[in-house]
């Protein structure tokens, strides 16, 4: 299945929320980029988590896209610009605290980084917002083909379950170094 951000809510395994009725005004006002003016205007997330790879991935409604900024791009202490936030990154979902953001004002990928290490170093996950749709129902796909043998010890994927998201990912035209990008910041 080629999943897009028109793919309906119940192409997931559980359906998430979506809520459509974002202006679409104030959703071009805010994204240059198409994907994101389709995803926001279309399906504007409410409370929509989606198991992935990391940990959980929630997506942030439109609405609140400004207050998710805070402790990424803003100081939560202080409310000023964090000095080495990479320009131009808005935050749209989290992976248990770890920030998958986007250039609003380019077509273009879909990052991910890892809090904590001392600095930012997104990574390029997708190709946009679809393709980010796309890893997780690879990783859905997975996680229910692989059952009980998802994991070796203690918590590790199994190698088995790391080739099968490799294929089913791949299989739905995710680019290699996505995918690699994707395995190596798990």
């Amino acid at each position: 299945m080629e999943l897009t951000a028109n793919t309906p809510a119940a192409e997931f395994h559980d359906p998430p929320q979506f809520l459509a009725n974002t202006d679409p005004d104030q959703v071009d006002n805010r994204f240059t980029r198409a994907d994101a003016r389709d995803f926001y205007t279309r399906h504007n997330p409410v409370e929509v988590v989606v198991e992935s790879i990391w940990q959980d991935i929630t997506f942030y409604p439109f609405a609140d896209l400004d207050d998710q900024q805070i402790g990424y791009a803003t100081d939560s202490r202080t409310g000023e610009a964090v000095a080495d936030w990479p320009p131009n990154m808005l935050v749209i979902a989290d992976s248990g605290g770890d920030p998958i953001m986007m250039d609003p004002s380019v077509n273009g990928e879909v990052f991910f980084a890892i809090h904590g290490t001392g600095s930012w170093d997104p990574q390029p996950i997708a190709k946009d917002i679809s393709g980010l749709l796309t890893l997780s129902i690879a990783w859905l796909e997975m996680s229910e083909q692989r059952g009980d043998e998802l994991y070796d010890e203690p918590d590790d994927l199994h190698p088995a379950s790391i080739a099968l998201f490799r294929d089913l990912a791949a299989a739905q035209g995710v680019e290699n170094r996505h995918i690699q990008n994707v395995i190596s910041l798990r």
